[in-house]
């Protein structure tokens, strides 16, 4: 190796051995260290969890509507409402909406005792079972679940759900159809009239009653239907009872009463992503009072609900807890709203009875006839119960606890001689109110609902409503 260069590649050798050797002997020193088994988490027991009003269950909704109109909101529980979970264990799963019955007693001062069903979230129904399929998520302890159901006539579908141990949030998707045909329009009371005879050429009621109680001779002079109308259109209630506490005590009919406390409705335009299966309250004095105050118009727009619509039925379905919160405003103040105290316990009464005549189909829908008809130039929403004896039901709830009281049949007769009514057509109508009970019980069934008029809405138009419904 006298050659320089090969002497140097020698010796490059030998170091680079020496160092693979000292490599491998600290290699052979360092400890080999298992790698650290990641954390288990525990999935949540969800079958039979029950949430409610005040629990971590929150939707988040949208609604598509009709004409590519998209809405968001937000919706959770209620007093009174649940919300259930079923789960196999596997894959599948049911989410359950149902409400609690509404116990009238828990209204102070109300006379009338007993339960009545409520509809739950937004009419759709006392019980929903809606559903999903679960998806374990083991890394971070959760399901989440999707699912599309129908209900109601409305497609619904839930994504992005997420159940844990102590919360579920998820994203409510609505379709509905095309609810344009009435949305341009709102539709006020009904006023009533009638010739010299006492035949109503309109009413806020719908009526076609037929009783063999009722003899040929009150026929001849006035139909019993016709004569049930004067008993509804009549003024023969002091309108302080009911709680309209004005400067001069007046008496008001019951159709009258009916319309100071639904003037008019229309189907939600705006506020239907919140509620899209409720009417909208209209109010002839002051909608401004309904959007400045959030918690009365949300109980405006899902106090009556109206689902599966088809060509000539929908069904209704009322939440009396709504009904009872629901205000009037008197006036406005330089401090906001004067309102009528309607806490009295003749409206208790006269509300109690009928949802206790509605129930318990109220909860689930009933089923409800009606037809949009031009009459006298005037477009009307006539809309009847489709079971004869439902509608009998109601009506007698609302004749039975007026008449009950023998002061509305003395304001009546001293009504009706007041205006003039001959003394035949006075003592059939004076019979029929001190038969009342019997002369309903036999009959097999009645059409009875309410008509509204369908309107362009203007504060023209308010104000004349307004001014018929207080005129008095």
């Amino acid at each position: 190796m006298k050659n320089p260069l090969q002497l140097s590649l020698f010796i490059g050798l030998c170091l680079l051995s020496c160092a693979c050797h000292e490599d491998k002997n600290n290699n052979e020193d360092v400890p080999i260290v298992p790698e650290k088994p990641g954390e288990v988490v525990e999935m949540p027991e969800i079958d039979g969890k029950i949430y409610n009003a005040g629990d971590n269950f929150v939707l988040y909704g949208t609604v598509y509507g009709s004409g590519g109109d998209i809405w968001d909101y937000d919706m959770n529980l209620e007093e009174g409402e649940h919300a259930q979970i079923s789960f196999d264990g596997e894959s599948k799963g049911i989410i359950k909406f149902y409400t609690d019955n509404f116990d009238l007693s828990s209204v102070e001062g109300n006379p009338v005792k007993g339960e009545v069903a409520r509809p739950s979230f937004v009419g759709f129904g006392q019980t929903i079972a809606f559903p999903v399929e679960f998806v374990p998520d083991s890394a971070k302890g959760q399901y989440k679940f999707s699912g599309e159901q129908i209900i109601s006539g409305v497609k619904i579908s839930v994504s992005d759900g997420v159940i844990s141990s102590d919360s579920l949030e998820a994203h409510i998707y609505t379709y509905f159809n095309d609810y344009s045909r009435m949305s341009d329009l709102y539709h006020m009371i009904d006023l009533p009239d009638h010739d010299d005879n006492y035949h109503y050429t309109s009413s806020m009621f719908v009526v076609d009653l037929h009783s063999p109680v009722y003899t040929k001779e009150f026929e001849e002079n006035i139909s019993l239907s016709d004569l049930i109308q004067v008993l509804l259109n009549v003024p023969i209630l002091k309108e302080s009872t009911y709680g309209f506490n004005r400067e001069i005590d007046r008496n008001i009919s019951i159709s009258t009463l009916w319309g100071r406390l639904i003037p008019g409705f229309g189907f939600p335009y705006t506020f239907r992503a919140i509620y899209p299966l409720s009417f909208r309250i209209i109010a002839v004095y002051g909608d401004e009072y309904l959007y400045n105050n959030a918690a009365t118009c949300l109980y405006s727009y899902n106090t009556f609900c109206a689902s599966d619509y088809k060509e000539s039925t929908y069904r209704l379905s009322i939440d009396p807890a709504k009904v009872f919160m629901l205000e009037i405003v008197k006036k406005k103040t330089a401090d906001g709203f004067e309102k009528y105290s309607l806490d009295t316990p003749a409206l208790y009464s006269l509300l109690s009875n009928i949802f206790l005549a509605l129930t318990p189909d109220n909860a689930e829908g009933i089923l409800m006839d009606y037809v949009d008809i031009k009459e006298n130039d005037e477009y009307k929403f006539k809309t009847t119960f489709s079971d004869r004896m439902k509608g009998l039901a109601v009506l007698k709830s609302i004749l039975l606890t007026i008449f009950s009281d023998s002061s509305a049949i003395e304001n009546l007769k001293n009504t009706l001689i007041k205006e003039g009514m001959d003394a035949k057509t006075l003592s059939a109508v004076i019979y029929v109110a001190e038969n009342l009970e019997n002369i309903l019980n036999n009959t097999s069934g009645a059409t009875f609902g309410w008509s509204y008029v369908s309107q362009y809405y203007n504060s023209n138009i308010r104000k004349y409503y307004y001014d018929k419904l207080y005129e008095q």
